[in-house]
């Protein structure tokens, strides 16, 4: 497994393939509604999302406030532009 490390972005894996792209991480919301407030900005910009949720029920969320609620991964390619659009969503929300 390859990785890129970049500024800006947490982690980059690129064993993630959606429709022969690879997907990269960028951005760990905390909960469900940074989520689809971030989710909902990106696929309206025309980005693909990939949301890998990080709950387990046999655990009832004891790990979110450690993992995470999900990980957003998007194709590599629109990685720059996915990046502004999370920064400008987190400015709006106070985050």
């Amino acid at each position: 497994m390859e990785a890129e490390a970049e500024e800006g972005v947490v982690n980059c894996p690129v064993d993630q393939r959606e429709q022969g792209q690879r997907s990269c991480l960028v951005h760990v919301p905390q909960s469900r509604f940074e989520a689809d407030i971030i989710i909902q900005a990106l696929e309206r910009e025309g980005i693909q999302v990939l949301c890998r949720i990080h709950e387990e029920t046999a655990y009832d969320g004891l790990f979110i406030p450690q993992r995470g609620w999900c990980s957003i991964m998007v194709p590599i390619v629109e990685r720059e532009r996915a990046l502004e659009i999370i920064g400008e969503v987190l400015k709006t929300y106070g985050q």
